[in-house]
């Protein structure tokens, strides 16, 4: 079915080179393989006629009601938090994990594997990196301030690169100790904790609470050398993701270095006459169009741009947001992290060549600007303390903001390139409607019909 929609996010190249997609990925978690044999079992209980998009949507719903019910109890990020609430949050994360593993066994089951099932997917996925760690850092009682922030910025900038590796790889690699697994099984592991000993648990110092009346304990393992902070639980298990982290930001690196070399080394092992050798050349050849069109160095600016721009605001900010409102401003960064993230996914499989600017990021700019200036003109001109106080409310808005434009990109490529594959979203099947009848993306298709 030929499609009359005109993407806002997706040219008609673009849409046409997803012909050649083909996802490729390589898992080296220590958790995934022993759970293959359950995720295998758990797939069998899903009805045939179920989208692999119905299944990962229903599994992102279990992490809104984690960090619905963990931000409702703990809006400043510390206080104690209910145990049905971590038992709820145990059970939510678990049954993520399970859906976000079988998603696509489900599309290879029911022989609907596609462009969109990763989009979707990985969507979902790029928010789901911050109703996670959110909720992670409520039951650590992180509280206010900048430990909350880097713990987001360092899992958010840990997933952008995985797939700013992919992007020029054509891999998708999670690494040992850094991939999706372990990290749902530490949140799961953070709220028992929390549940039989209390949030407050994390906040103890780690050697106090093992050897409570140990003079050498308490006179020199009470702060953490060079760091001037205190032993406590919630500190150390943030250093401990950036410890695991580093393996991961290496690799990622390194493998986007060495892959046009890779590539020329895999070719030159090949017969001449055989169809590896033809698989190879193409994919070497698309290697260094795609290098040559962006190098690595500049695909990374649009992130880091946008993160020493936020981190300027925080620190700059006359209402000192970060700690005032740590949970509008994490969000706020999670957000915009998503969808710069979700954009990189959408030239990646579409073969495009990925925007450096968003217009998201653009009135981050303005606030950044404001907050530049106000602390150049404090002290020498008169600012009248309503336009202080109001920063908060605007900060708020410019969070409904970014949710509708990643809503809108997420509605626009789902139905652009629905209509384009001649699929449907959330159900099996070939589409019927007519053209332009955008509504009936969400209508189940006649029975008996399966998409291939």
């Amino acid at each position: 079915m030929s499609s009359q929609y005109v993407s806002s996010y997706i040219s008609e190249k673009g849409k046409n080179n997803l012909a050649l997609y083909k996802y490729s990925g390589s898992d080296h978690s220590l958790i995934s393989p022993l759970l293959q044999p359950f995720w295998n079992f758990s797939v069998t209980l899903l009805p045939e006629s179920m989208a692999p998009n119905l299944v990962t949507l229903v599994g992102f719903l279990a992490l809104i009601i984690c960090y619905g019910l963990s931000a409702y109890h703990s809006p400043q990020i510390q206080g104690e938090i209910p145990t049905w609430v971590l038992v709820t949050n145990i059970f939510c994360l678990f049954w993520y994990q399970t859906l976000d593993a079988i998603d696509g066994k489900q599309a290879r089951r029911t022989g609907s594997s596609s462009p969109l099932g990763e989009l979707f997917d990985h969507g979902c996925d790029a928010l789901g990196s911050l109703l996670q760690t959110m909720t992670i850092a409520c039951v650590l009682q992180l509280g206010p301030g900048w430990w909350t922030f880097f713990f987001l910025a360092l899992i958010n900038f840990m997933f952008y690169m995985s797939i700013w590796e992919q992007y020029y790889t054509h891999v998708l690699h999670f690494h040992i100790l850094a991939g999706p697994t372990e990290g749902e099984f530490v949140g799961m592991i953070v709220n028992l904790i929390g549940a039989v000993f209390g949030c407050n648990i994390f906040k103890e110092n780690i050697f106090l609470l093992t050897f409570p009346e140990n003079e050498f304990v308490k006179t020199y393992l009470t702060t953490i050398p060079f760091l001037e902070l205190p032993f406590q639980l919630n500190y150390l298990f943030v250093l401990g993701i950036l410890v695991t982290t580093i393996p991961a930001l290496y690799s990622n690196i390194s493998n986007v270095v060495d892959a046009p070399e890779q590539a020329s080394a895999d070719l030159a092992n090949v017969d001449l006459e055989s169809q590896d050798k033809v698989d190879k050349s193409v994919y070497k050849t698309q290697l260094e169009a795609r290098y040559q069109s962006l190098p690595p160095s500049k695909s990374v600016f649009s992130f880091m741009a946008f993160f020493v721009c936020f981190l300027l605001y925080l620190i700059l900010s006359p209402i000192d947001i970060i700690h005032t409102n740590t949970l509008l401003a994490c969000s706020t960064f999670g957000v915009i992290s998503g969808y710069l993230i979700s954009r990189l996914v959408l030239a990646r499989v579409c073969d495009e060549r990925p925007t450096v600017i968003y217009l998201i990021t653009l009135p981050l700019l303005l606030f950044t600007t404001y907050s530049v200036v106000m602390t150049l003109v404090q002290g020498e001109l008169y600012v009248p303390a309503n336009i202080i106080e109001q920063e908060g409310s605007t900060f708020f808005l410019y969070l409904l903001f970014v949710l509708i434009m990643y809503a809108h990109f997420m509605y626009d490529i789902l139905v652009s390139i629905s209509l384009h594959l001649n699929i449907y979203i959330f159900s099996l099947g070939k589409r019927v409607a007519k053209k332009g009848e955008i509504e009936s993306l969400l209508e189940e298709p006649p029975s008996g019909e399966k998409q291939n």
